[in-house]
C-alpha cells in the first residue's frame, strides 16, 4: 500500500463527511503498520540519517501522511486541533455510531490516562535505554589511551581499536534493544489502534450530520490514534538518529551524542 494513496483519501473521507470514499479507506491501522522498524545496524541507520534529521524515504513520507491527517482532524473539530486527553462526550442527538464511538474513547482515555499515560511509559523506556547503553559507551571510552595526533605508536593505536570495537559491540546491542522495544511496543499499542480504527471507521459516515460535540469527540479520538502512530514513530526515529551519530563518532567525523567523544579526540 502507498502510503501517498493512503493519505488523499484519508483527508477526503474525513472533510466532514463531505465525500464518499469507502470507510475503509481511512484507516489508522494503515498509517501505524506503514511505520518502519528502526534501522538494523548501524551502516544502515547512517544513510537514513542528513543534517540531524531523518530522511528514509518511509518515514518522510509517513511524516506527510501524519501532517496531513492532523489537518482533516482540525477540520472535523471546527478548524482547531483538538486537545489532547480532553474527554468530549457525544450529545444525545447524536447519531449511535457517533455516540458509540465516544463511549469508545472514554474507554480508552480512562486506560490510559494518568500514571498510565503512554507517552510517559515511552518516555521512561527510552530513557532508560539510552541511559544504560550510553553509560556503557561512555565507560568504555575512559578507557582510550591519549596519543598525540597522527599517533604512531603501534601498541596504543592496537589498545584503543579494540575499545572502539568494543564501543560498536555496545551499538550492535543498542539498535537490537530499539528494534526489540519498537515490536513490544507495536505489539501493544495496537491493541488500541486496532479497535479505536474500526470505531471511527464505523463512525465516519454520521460525522456529517453530527452535532459540533459528536464531530470534536470523533476528531479528538483520532488525534489520539495519531499520537499512538506517532509514538511508535518516535521509537524508529530516535533509534536512527542515535545509531548515526554514535558511528559517527567512532569514525572520527564528528563527536557521538554520547560522550562526545570521536575516534580522533579519544587518541589525541
Amino acid at each position: 500500500m502507498a502510503i501517498s494513496h493512503t493519505v488523499s483519501r484519508l483527508f477526503c473521507a474525513w472533510a466532514l463527511g463531505l465525500c464518499t470514499l469507502p470507510v475503509a479507506a481511512a484507516s489508522l491501522s494503515d498509517l501505524f503498520a506503514a511505520v518502519p522498524r528502526p534501522p538494523a545496524d548501524a551502516a544502515t541507520a547512517v544513510t537514513w540519517v542528513a543534517d540531524g534529521a531523518v530522511i528514509q524515504p518511509e518515514v518522510v513520507t509517513l511524516r506527510q501522511a501524519i501532517t496531513a491527517e492532523r489537518a482533516a482532524v482540525a477540520e472535523l473539530n471546527g478548524g482547531a486541533a483538538p486537545q489532547p486527553g480532553t474527554p468530549v462526550a457525544a450529545a444525545p442527538n447524536d447519531p449511535p455510531e457517533v455516540q458509540r464511538a465516544a463511549r469508545a474513547y472514554a474507554d480508552y482515555l480512562t486506560a490510559n490516562g494518568g500514571e498510565r499515560s503512554p507517552q510517559a511509559a515511552l518516555a521512561k523506556r527510552k530513557r532508560w535505554l539510552q541511559r544504560a547503553l550510553g553509560q556503557q559507551q561512555m565507560e568504555v571510552n575512559r578507557r582510550m589511551r591519549p596519543c598525540p595526533a597522527p599517533c604512531t605508536d603501534s601498541a596504543i593505536l592496537a589498545e584503543n581499536q579494540q575499545h572502539l570495537e568494543a564501543r560498536m559491540r555496545i551499538l550492535d546491542t543498542e539498535i537490537r534493544t530499539w528494534n526489540a522495544l519498537f515490536d513490544d511496543w507495536k505489539k501493544t499499542r495496537g491493541a488500541y489502534v486496532i479497535p479505536g480504527d474500526l470505531s471511527l471507521g464505523v463512525a465516519a459516515p454520521a460525522a456529517a450530520t453530527a452535532t459540533p460535540q459528536g464531530r470534536s469527540t470523533l476528531a479528538s479520538y483520532r488525534a489520539a490514534m495519531l499520537d499512538e502512530v506517532e509514538m511508535l514513530l518516535s521509537i524508529t526515529e530516535l533509534s536512527a538518529l542515535r545509531a548515526a551519530a554514535i558511528t559517527s563518532g567512532l569514525d572520527e567525523r564528528t563527536p557521538d551524542s554520547i560522550s562526545g567523544a570521536t575516534k580522533k579526540t579519544s587518541g589525541s
